[in-house]
């Protein structure tokens, strides 16, 4: 299989299609099922969403862009009708936090040696 990848395109590489999978299309579902006040459009849109997703957890030959794409598509319109909330914005402290505390960790590491922290406190 690896020595012909044009004969066997199939087994030479994968997609992450969990999210799709496992939680994006029965969100669809629900959202198709439960809001009753979804324009025609809206209603449409995740249709076909729901449409390409299937396609794409269908296909035999691997395109990690063709999943990506398929799952952008589903999050949005699902973000639309309000059946996903956005992710929040990353705090503009985050990267200075993440900075101090692994500064803190390797401090603590050159101090104290590796192994628990525990041990070396408390024996």
């Amino acid at each position: 299989v690896h020595s012909n990848p044009a004969k066997y395109p199939q087994y030479n590489y994968f997609c992450n299609t969990k999210a799709i999978r496992r939680w994006r299309i029965d969100q669809v579902n629900e959202a198709l099922r439960d809001k009753k006040d979804l324009s025609e459009e809206d209603r449409a849109e995740l249709i076909a969403a729901q449409a390409q997703a299937r396609e794409v957890l269908e296909m035999t030959v691997a395109d990690q862009a063709v999943v990506e794409a398929a799952q952008t598509r589903i999050e949005n319109i699902l973000y639309k009708v309000g059946q996903l909330t956005p992710p929040k914005e990353e705090s503009k402290l985050a990267p200075g936090l993440e900075k101090f505390f692994e500064s803190l960790s390797w401090m603590l590491y050159k101090t104290l040696g590796g192994g628990s922290v525990y041990d070396k406190i408390f024996h």
